[in-house]
C-alpha cells in the first residue's frame, strides 16, 4: 500500500542518488552533506525518511550482513521511484536494477556505491556540476577491436569546460578493490 509523500529538494537528491546506485544508510548519510537543502542531522532521521519513502512505494530495502556482525539495510528505487526521479518517459533500466543485489555482486556493487558517493560529495564541495551519469552496462568504449564497459560514467562541468570520468572497479586476489 502506498501513501502520499511530499518530496523536498533533499528527497529529490536522495532519490537521484538511488537512481545511480543502491546505498546503505551510512552511505546515504555521508552523501546527504551534498544534498539540496540541509543534510540529515543523524542516521535515525534518515531512516525515518527512508521509511516514509518506502511507505509511498518509491524505495525498497533489503538487509545485508555487516563486516562487524549484524545486519544493515540497503535501499534501491522501485519502478515508481524511478519514474518519480527520472520521469515516466525515461527508458527503464533492466529488472535487475530494481531487484535485490545478488550475493556474488554485493562487494563489487557497494565498492562502486562508495566511489559514486565520494565523487558526488567531492563535486558538490568543489562546485562541479554532474551533467550526466551513466550506470553500469549502459555505455561502451571501443578502441580498435577492444571494448570496455565501465562500471559508471560521469560527465562533469566546471569553469565552462566538460570532463569525462569513468570508473571500473577491479578486485584483486587480496580481496581489495582497485579503482581504475
Amino acid at each position: 500500500m502506498s501513501t502520499l509523500v511530499n518530496l523536498s529538494p533533499r528527497d529529490v537528491s536522495l532519490l537521484r542518488l538511488l537512481s545511480w546506485t543502491p546505498a546503505t544508510t551510512a552511505l546515504l548519510f555521508r552523501a546527504s552533506s551534498a544534498f539540496e537543502g540541509e543534510p540529515f542531522i543523524n542516521e535515525r532521521r534518515l531512516r525515518e525518511r527512508l521509511q516514509s519513502l518506502c511507505g509511498a512505494g518509491a524505495v525498497r530495502f533489503w538487509p545485508m550482513a555487516q563486516a562487524g556482525g549484524g545486519l544493515q539495510n540497503y535501499y534501491k528505487l522501485t519502478p515508481l521511484g524511478f519514474d518519480m526521479t527520472c520521469g515516466i518517459e525515461a527508458p527503464r533500466p533492466s529488472r535487475a536494477f530494481f531487484a535485490e543485489v545478488s550475493p556474488s555482486l554485493v562487494v563489487h556493487t557497494f565498492r562502486l556505491a562508495e566511489a559514486i558517493v565520494e565523487t558526488f560529495r567531492a563535486c558538490s564541495a568543489r562546485r562541479v556540476t554532474i551533467e550526466r551519469f551513466i550506470r553500469e552496462n549502459e555505455l561502451a568504449f571501443t578502441a580498435g577491436d577492444k571494448q570496455e564497459q565501465p562500471d559508471c560514467f560521469f560527465r562533469l562541468a566546471a569553469a565552462r569546460r566538460l570532463f569525462n570520468l569513468a570508473f571500473e572497479i577491479i578486485h584483486q586476489r587480496t580481496g581489495e578493490s582497485v579503482y581504475k
